[in-house]
């Protein structure tokens, strides 16, 4: 669950701050990074859903395979990906807040 939240709090977080502070740059970043975080969402509900509609006996049974051979779980995808993530998160806030914003478009 809190996989789930933290993109959404970290946008609303973001908007927050930047209101709070007036600078409506901030604001911009943080209602950017909930369209991309909407959109992301709403893309994988998508796709997923299309996945299970179209799965077949033979692509379940390699999923089913390589998750147990060859792959990270679903918690361990996530897990990796959250550490850079919030890495990219945090550069993008320290650089808007000194309103650094030629470097703050290089890291996007």
């Amino acid at each position: 669950v809190v996989e789930a939240l933290l993109p959404h709090m970290l946008w609303l977080g973001a908007v927050l701050v930047g209101l709070v502070l007036r600078k409506e740059q901030v604001v911009l970043a943080g209602s950017w990074l909930a369209l991309l975080i909407c959109g992301n969402s709403s893309a994988v509900s998508a796709l997923s859903q299309r996945e299970r509609r179209e799965g077949s006996a033979m692509q379940e049974a390699l999923q089913a395979w390589g998750e147990e051979h060859c792959g990270l779980s679903v918690r361990g995808q996530l897990m990796t990906r959250l550490a850079p993530a919030s890495n990219l998160v945090a550069v993008g806030f320290l650089l808007a807040f000194n309103e650094w914003w030629r470097a703050w478009t290089s890291c996007g």
